[in-house]
């Protein structure tokens, strides 16, 4: 019998896997799963990437919602706060300047977390793919009640956002939102503290003003938006920050086309003032331009040392500014919506100083300027940058004026108990043959409107209050005939300083010395003058009298220089036809009186 047997197996051979071959199959097997987790990481952040850019569309889309309601922008919330905190995710109390919500600021530009109950959207979005709150920063005009009706839709706003070159992208958003990303330095997270990651990178500590331990640095409204990029030998240097921002133009809506008839772009500075300095060597013609809808100082204008400017105008084209003051009749031009800040060029003719001389401008190019003596006015002609000297009117004032006001076509001097009207013809001034009747003395104000329709006169009151201070008006009918219209009283005993018209003769200021600093009335097709309430927001005081006024061409602002070395320069915003509304005084004035104003649209 034939036994079959096993062979012995040979161990070895067969006994398993050798050290080398678990070696190459551990380094495959570590290669999978690295694949595998790097795979899942990727997921991951593109996930968080692609949820901070989701969110931000939301965030700017709830911006734009919350514009259009509320005709502003709102607040920073305070980035510091909790969610247990009561103030968690509202905006800052007293919108227009946001005080206490901000982590940064510099000049008008505040800085904190999204508001996102103000928004009325979810508290998630406050925070990006990463768990970081994202970075708000707004120009607090822009958050001021009804604020996008005073920035015009070409205005420029007080943040900069910068490319990769430094190069700016923008010098005038009106905000920015900002995601520090996947590193997050400087973000703050929900416990109210900030993230520090140790980045060098000088964009991201730009976008979160601070250094490399996240220590908060001097604020500048200054952004970086750029593509991200890697730093392989210093992964601290890499930047991945996502930044977005609006100018003023990207929001604009419906109502913006009723508001900004005029496109809400204007050249040149916006308003220009003179002051009377206690102390010579100063500049006291001040020149402010527009910027997010507040008055900005722009460069003096001329090195001489002036104390006085006793009259500033535009002239018609908007190319150049005449100041009368100490130093003389100097003409400055505006190039590139700036006035140039050299010498300036001296008028020919000029008179001698006087604190008293006023001077006029017309929109078809004429120039005047009431002087104490002989021959009591001074009349030019402009061509381009050229003044030419004209013949004083006929016949020639007998006397010094007190007031003067200058039209297209007519010149009026009065001296508190003479009115005389001139009229133009070609560049000719001649009185003319009937003058207005029934002159109430002694009148401290005169003025004929822009559009040439009416003569209006301010009559002081008894100090007992009878008679009344007044206004005494007269409609300009074909002729000219001047046609007498009821008197208005002025209820107050209130002594009306001076007087003004708008361009567009839709309104009438008087500025009171004792009552109210400005009174506006509103002239109806009828001829009808109704008196408005005190522009809200104002609070007449005794030593704020309205000396000087002047109106935009469209009167939706009105200027106003007084005594008051608080406020000697303000401006009120209509908000109505039947309302104005306190908008500013300017970034910077004199601690001193203001004599003139004048705007250049």
């Amino acid at each position: 019998m034939l036994i079959n047997q096993k062979k012995p197996l040979n161990n070895g051979s067969c006994s398993g896997f050798t050290m080398l071959e678990l070696s190459v199959v551990l380094i495959i097997i570590g290669l999978v799963s690295a694949v595998g987790i790097t795979s899942g990481i990727g997921t991951i952040e593109g996930s968080k990437r692609a949820q901070t850019v989701a969110k931000l569309d939301t965030i700017e889309n709830a911006l734009k919602i919350y514009r259009d309601r509320n005709n502003r922008l709102p607040c920073p919330a305070n980035a510091v706060l909790v969610k247990a905190d009561l103030s968690y995710g509202i905006e800052a109390t007293t919108p227009g300047t946001c005080s206490g919500a901000n982590f940064g600021s510099a000049g008008n530009v505040v800085e904190g977390s999204l508001p996102t109950k103000t928004l009325n959207i979810a508290d998630d979005f406050m925070y990006d793919g990463w768990g970081r709150k994202f970075a708000y920063a707004v120009d607090s005009n822009a958050t001021d009640t009804d604020a996008f009706s005073t920035i015009g839709i070409a205005d420029m706003c007080g943040i900069t956002v910068d490319d990769a070159s430094l190069n700016a992208r923008s010098t005038g958003a009106i905000y920015t939102l900002v995601s520090f990303g996947p590193d997050g330095h400087g973000g703050y997270l929900a416990n109210g503290t900030r993230m520090n990651t140790g980045s060098v990178n000088t964009d991201v500590q730009t976008n979160c003003h601070c250094d490399t331990s996240a220590n908060t640095s001097l604020y500048t409204p200054t952004f970086v938006q750029r593509e991200p990029a890697e730093d392989p030998v210093n992964p601290k240097n890499s930047f991945e920050n996502y930044v977005r921002f609006k100018e003023r133009w990207q929001l604009t809506n419906e109502n913006d086309t009723f508001t900004f008839a005029m496109n809400g772009s204007y050249r040149g500075p916006n308003l220009l003032a003179g002051f009377d300095l206690a102390v010579a060597g100063d500049n006291s013609a001040y020149a402010y331009k527009t910027r997010c809808g507040k008055l900005i100082k722009q460069p003096d204008l001329d090195p001489v040392a002036e104390e006085k400017a006793t009259g500033v105008v535009f002239t018609a084209d908007n190319r150049y500014a005449v100041v009368f003051s100490d130093a003389g009749c100097v003409m400055y031009p505006i190039t590139s919506g700036a006035l140039e800040t050299g010498d300036g060029t001296a008028i020919p003719s000029c008179p001698a100083y006087s604190a008293s001389i006023k001077v006029a401008a017309t929109d078809n190019e004429y120039l005047a300027m009431m002087i104490p003596n002989a021959p009591y006015v001074q009349l030019w002609k402009q061509s381009g940058s050229v003044f030419v000297a004209l013949s004083t009117p006929t016949p020639a004032p007998g006397a010094a004026s007190t007031m003067m006001s200058l039209t297209r076509d007519y010149l009026l001097l009065g001296d508190g108990t003479n009115l005389t009207i001139y009229q133009r013809s070609s560049n000719t001034f001649t009185a003319l043959g009937t003058q207005p009747a029934a002159v109430l003395t002694p009148f401290i104000s005169a003025a004929i409107s822009p559009n040439q329709l009416y003569v209006a006169i301010t009559v002081d009151g008894n100090i007992s209050g009878t008679p009344a201070p007044r206004i005494k008006l007269w409609r300009i009918d074909i002729g000219p005939v001047f046609t007498a219209l009821p008197v208005i009283n002025i209820a107050t005993n209130d002594t009306p300083y001076s007087i003004t018209f708008s361009a567009d003769g839709k309104y009438m200021v008087t500025g009171g010395t004792n009552g109210d600093n400005a009174t506006i009335y509103r002239i109806d097709s009828g001829h009808s003058f109704t008196r408005l309430v005190t522009p809200t927001g104002w609070t007449n005081s005794a030593d704020t009298a309205g000396i000087g006024f002047a109106f935009t061409n469209d009167s939706r602002y009105l200027a106003m220089v007084t005594a008051n070395t608080a406020r000697p320069l303000v401006l009120f915003r209509r908000v109505s036809a039947n309302a104005f509304k306190f908008a500013t005084v300017p970034d910077i004035v004199p601690a001193t009186g203001g004599l003139s104003v004048n705007f250049n649209y």
